[in-house]
């Protein structure tokens, strides 16, 4: 799937060669760190909300072995099927005798918030953007917006719950999120969806101007493009598939020849900044970093 996407995307942008060519692209160097810097203060935000919700639920482990577990596990996205992200992160949990089925029901919640907190941002997003464009999408956001309300109905959370709890191959348990509890995780992921939006922003100006006042809108549009991504299983961390959404969400306010640009070089933005907290993570808990034989176990015990 990854390899048709990006052959079609490849096309295309062969096709409009000589267009991108004649934009007015010029790479800013303190516009790029500055992006990279403010990039990773989102990261480090997902990691510490991680490390908060784990001691909501009283398994919490030391926090910088925390930060360390949540980005280390960050490299399950580019295995296909993302099942890595749960078991690599679980070893340091329980390697320090933290209950399995928490731990699991933390991950369902993190998950669960993290899509909750993307939804709102894109919703959010869309309709402060008022662009013509979006108008005939107006039926969906409202259904999007209802069934957002619904998801934190206290019945339909514990319902979820149990279901991901399934899929992670744990036992469902007694009780489940509390709705004001998942509705403070959606706030608080959402104001880190927000820091993004200034990273995306600082990154797109570092090498083509755009005004600030997309800020809201650049952070909806790559969570979007995460979400469907996420979505994407069987694609390394959603190759292709969240390069292809991303230009669909940016046309409204560049070029689509830009789109095209700013999504691909994105992605090298995006993993570069990502791979560097991982490195530092794996240098730091390098004495502590799985064998895969011990990652199987667990995989296969999950």
């Amino acid at each position: 799937m990854t390899g048709v996407v990006l052959f079609f995307l490849g096309r295309f942008a062969w096709s409009n060669w000589q267009k991108i060519r004649e934009l007015d692209f010029a790479i800013r160097v303190d516009a790029l760190l500055l992006s990279m810097v403010v990039l990773a203060v989102y990261f480090l935000g997902r990691a510490w909300l991680w490390h908060f919700l784990t001691t909501r639920y009283r398994i919490d482990i030391r926090l910088r072995r925390s930060v360390g577990a949540w980005f280390l596990s960050q490299l399950g996205k580019y295995i296909p099927g993302k099942v890595f992200m749960y078991v690599g992160r679980l070893y340091y949990y329980a390697r320090e005798g933290r209950s399995k089925t928490l731990f699991s029901l933390c991950f369902v919640v993190e998950t669960m918030a993290t899509i909750l907190s993307s939804t709102v941002i894109v919703l959010v997003a869309l309709a402060e953007a008022g662009l013509p464009q979006l108008r005939p999408y107006e039926p969906v956001l409202m259904v999007a917006l209802v069934g957002l309300v619904v998801a934190l109905h206290p019945a339909v959370l514990r319902w979820l719950t149990s279901r991901g709890l399934r899929m992670l191959g744990r036992s469902a348990i007694d009780f489940a999120p509390r709705g004001r509890d998942t509705a403070l995780f959606v706030v608080l992921y959402s104001v880190n969806w927000l820091v993004f939006g200034v990273a995306f922003f600082l990154f797109i100006n570092s090498i083509y101007r755009i005004g600030a006042e997309h800020i809201l809108y650049l952070a909806g549009a790559f969570s979007a493009a995460s979400l469907i991504g996420m979505f994407s299983v069987f694609v390394p961390s959603g190759l292709g598939v969240r390069e292809g959404v991303l230009i669909v969400m940016l046309t409204p306010i560049v070029s689509v020849e830009a789109a095209i640009v700013i999504s691909f070089a994105s992605r090298l933005w995006f993993t570069a900044t990502e791979l560097t907290g991982i490195g530092a993570s794996w240098i730091f808990m390098r004495g502590l970093v799985p064998r895969k034989s011990e990652l199987d176990t667990l995989a296969g015990t999950s």
